[in-house]
């Protein structure tokens, strides 16, 4: 993927339109983030959040990826920013029509991963007031997470991968220790990541356990979402190239079993 038999060329600029608009929570009660504002300015997508807890807040400009290597359409984002004295790092992913976000939330010394669905309601709307804060307060856990429920060897449950083969999770002193291995002849070599782990709980009220990752995957900068789901880890993968390079960055999601 990293070293195509031609080179690239340059895509068209990002299809915006499959994400702009007002996205609000599935959940009557939610547990976080009550609907996202995701709307373009001059050519960017820029986002603003109502919490679950009241009120909104914007974040910086999110990092935007396309929904598959070549593809040059909106298929998730990375939008990082503060709220009430909380922390917020949130994945989203958007999948036949409906936002998948997953929220890393951190506030004095306490964190916790929460996962979200979001239906989109139409053109972006007014968000609110400033001040918000989400509503994971109650879900949030101190001191170190136990890495044992998602440590071990993963395999990829699609034979025929071109991104990951397998996953290696082993605990460490500050999280987890993570081997990759790219799918691939002739591909190099495990590249090592260290991962920070975050309580969750399931939509079904299950309590979970999510890792997240940075590393280097050949030429590209990667960021990884890895969440324990029944017995399966589900694997999201943003992919980020060098800046010279012309390819789009885009998001990927995988399944793996022990």
């Amino acid at each position: 993927m990293d070293r195509p038999r031609r080179p690239p060329i340059a895509l068209p600029a990002f299809d915006l339109a499959p994400a702009a608009g007002t996205w609000v929570n599935t959940e009557r009660s939610p547990r976080a983030i009550d609907r996202l504002v995701l709307e373009t300015r001059d050519g960017e997508l820029r986002a603003r959040a109502v919490g679950a807890g009241g009120g909104a807040w914007e974040g910086a400009t999110p990092e935007l990826y396309a929904d598959g290597p070549g593809s040059s359409v909106a298929g998730g984002l990375i939008w990082r920013g503060e709220a009430g004295g909380v922390d917020v790092h949130l994945q989203v992913q958007l999948k036949l029509g409906v936002a998948v976000a997953g929220g890393f939330y951190r506030r004095a010394g306490r964190r916790v991963f929460v996962r979200e669905f979001f239906y989109r309601q139409g053109p972006p709307a007014p968000a609110g007031g400033g001040g918000g804060v989400p509503a994971v307060a109650a879900l949030a856990a101190s001191g170190r997470v136990d890495p044992a429920p998602i440590a071990g060897r993963w395999r990829n449950a699609e034979p025929a991968t071109a991104f990951l083969e397998t996953i290696v999770i082993a605990p460490a002193a500050q999280g987890v220790r993570i081997d990759l291995r790219p799918a691939g002849r002739g591909s190099a070599a495990a590249t090592t990541a260290a991962g920070e782990t975050f309580p969750c709980v399931e939509e079904d009220g299950v309590a979970s356990v999510c890792a997240r990752a940075r590393h280097r995957l050949g030429r590209r900068r990667c960021e990884l979402q890895l969440r324990l789901n029944k017995g399966i880890l589900a694997v999201t993968t943003f992919h980020r190239f060098p800046d010279r390079d012309p390819r789009h960055a885009y998001v990927t999601r995988e399944l793996f079993h022990r």
